[in-house]
């Protein structure tokens, strides 16, 4: 299976050219007036499918209709505000009502993760 996708990147005023993003780069999905959008850290590319696409691939999980995002960008959760921060990247995704539960166990297992690898 190739860790590749393809996508769509802007290469000027609503032109595109076909590329593939490698899929340890996306930090995030969203569904936007009727288009999908894969967020970089440095970019963001036009994807021609469903944002569910994202849902059946290991390591991304859904946060709110519009949004997936791979969990291995997760930084933390704001529980107050209900919203997901990344590592390398300033965007916040926000996550709704009935995913909270699955978001937070997901954390409290990042947590764990985090407290055991050794500082080097």
């Amino acid at each position: 299976m190739s860790n590749r996708i393809f996508v769509l990147r802007e290469k000027g005023r609503g032109n595109y050219v076909p590329y593939f993003l490698e899929m340890d780069e996306i930090i995030f999905c969203s569904f936007a007036t009727a288009k999908v959008l894969i967020h970089t850290s440095t970019e963001v590319f036009l994807f021609p499918h469903n944002v569910t696409h994202f849902e059946y691939i290991e390591g991304f999980v859904k946060t709110d209709r519009p949004f997936v995002v791979n969990w291995k960008h997760v930084k933390g959760y704001d529980e107050k505000w209900s919203q997901l921060s990344f590592n390398n990247s300033t965007d916040l995704v926000n996550v709704s009502g009935k995913h909270k539960r699955k978001i937070k166990e997901l954390i409290i297992e990042l947590q764990k993760i985090l407290e055991d690898t050794p500082n080097e």
